[in-house]
């Protein structure tokens, strides 16, 4: 590690460096020094505006009494020795690559050459605690990235997982009723013993049977890590259903799915696509190898149409088919089944960076194949449980299902049985049988009634 020179300093590392930027402030590590106080040892500090380091601070400790009820608490959230102060004069190992790696606040004309002025110090505020180690996303993203996996490390992984989302998740859904709403890997995070933890609690909200829907699930946009269905709870929404059921009393399955086709670009158009292009790269990583081959220039079209747009609409029409009753809408009916199901979406599209990292290497086995294969069926019990609770016993029967095919690619360590897969191949692999003679799609096959058919 790098250290400036400076003969009133030891070589030893004292100051904290940005290890990552986020939407509000910046992460440092080791911790920043309060200003009065010595420095914590063994945390980290996220500088921020006050406002913005209170609302992380509240957002935290404000769940902690309900959590703090669940056994071993510690070891799936991290939201304990949580603390706030002013920060001290930053020093030269503090500011090292500021610029460059804080933009949070250098979008704000707080910079490494002025962060020290009193006006801007005043204005910020560090939320201390202890460093849990990097984000699930992370930790596969350095396991893949050499040139022998370590599927020793994925089993373990996945074993924690499987132990936070039993241990921690569940019963902070089921018992607690706190629902976290924005599960993903950048927000479970991996110690050196392989414990994760939840992280980042700003999209949280605890729910208890109340008649009314919680405002941070209110007039949202898409997003990858949560049902498609979040984008109904809005005003907009509302009033043009009850302007459609008005204009049809009982309408049928494909006039419903004809209503969620329009309100889904409306949605877009008010709102803006969220995270739509994430979720259309998850589909395409998913179920590109079962597209046989066609002209380039049509896939992305294909995949986009007739497999993402046909995942989103279908399932808001089987939200609305069973939910509507006596001409309306029934809201706090299907919130609870969003609930219910909103958490467990989010770690299971965690995994989703296995198979990111596994689609890029140049040389991939069958038996990465069958660990894609195994993650896409639990992607797809998501996508076709639109009007119901997840089944959560075969959802972990699908991912401890993960750790044999783990272990038959740790046996497989030789460059010799680890070649590269061709397109046939992989659609075999997928369960899908490739046809010897496969027609080019043509341009006027495509554009074709996509959306209604």
């Amino acid at each position: 590690m790098k250290t400036k020179k400076n003969k009133n300093k030891s070589s030893k590392k004292v100051g904290g460096r940005v290890i990552e930027s986020g939407g509000y402030g910046c992460v440092f590590k080791p911790a920043l020094k309060c200003k009065g106080k010595e420095r914590i040892p063994n945390q980290i500090s996220k500088l921020m505006l006050k406002k913005n380091a209170k609302t992380e601070y509240d957002d935290i400790v404000k769940f902690l009494p309900y959590l703090k009820k669940i056994p071993d608490y510690e070891k799936y959230f991290l939201v304990y020795d949580i603390t706030t102060c002013k920060p001290d004069r930053l020093d030269d190992e503090d500011l090292e690559d500021f610029d460059e790696k804080c933009k949070s606040l250098t979008k704000k004309k707080i910079k490494q050459s002025t962060i020290n002025e009193e006006r801007n110090l005043r204005s910020l505020m560090t939320v201390n605690m202890p460093y849990g180690g990097l984000d699930v996303g992370r930790i596969i993203e350095e396991n893949f990235s050499q040139e022998i996996i370590d599927y020793e490390k994925m089993i373990d992984l996945n074993n924690k997982l499987i132990e936070l989302f039993k241990r921690g998740v569940i019963p902070m859904n089921d018992e607690q009723h706190i629902y976290h709403c924005d599960l993903k890997d950048s927000n479970i995070i991996v110690d050196d013993e392989m414990n994760t933890r939840v992280i980042d609690w700003g999209l949280s909200c605890k729910y208890d049977d109340e008649t009314t829907v919680p405002n941070i699930l209110k007039r949202r946009p898409f997003q990858y890590n949560v049902p498609f269905s979040n984008i109904l709870f809005n005003d907009m929404f509302e009033t043009s259903y009850r302007v459609f059921l008005t204009e049809n009393n009982a309408p049928s399955y494909f006039m419903t799915r004809e209503f969620v086709i329009d309100f889904v670009f409306k949605w877009i158009e008010e709102r803006g696509p969220g995270h739509l292009k994430s979720i259309n790269s998850i589909v395409k990583i998913l179920f590109e190898n079962d597209i046989g081959d066609i002209d380039e220039e049509f896939k992305d079209q294909l995949i986009e149409f007739n497999y993402t747009f046909h995942f989103i609409f279908e399932y808001i029409t089987k939200v609305l088919i069973k939910f509507t009753r006596d001409g309306d809408f029934d809201k706090i009916g299907y919130l609870k089944i969003l609930l219910k199901n909103i958490d467990v979406w989010g770690f299971t599209i965690s995994y989703i960076s296995i198979v990111e990292m596994l689609n890029k290497r140049i040389n991939i086995s069958k038996t990465e194949l069958e660990i894609i294969e195994g993650i896409k069926s639990a992607i797809i019990l998501l996508y076709e449980s639109a009007d119901h609770e997840i089944d959560e016993e075969k959802l972990l029967d699908i991912l401890e299902g993960l750790n044999p095919i783990f272990r038959k690619a740790l046996s497989q360590t030789s460059p010799k049985e680890v070649g590269k897969t061709s397109s046939r191949e992989k659609s075999e692999a997928s369960g899908l049988k490739s046809k010897s003679k496969t027609r080019k799609l043509k341009k006027k096959t495509f554009i074709r009634s996509l959306y209604r058919k």
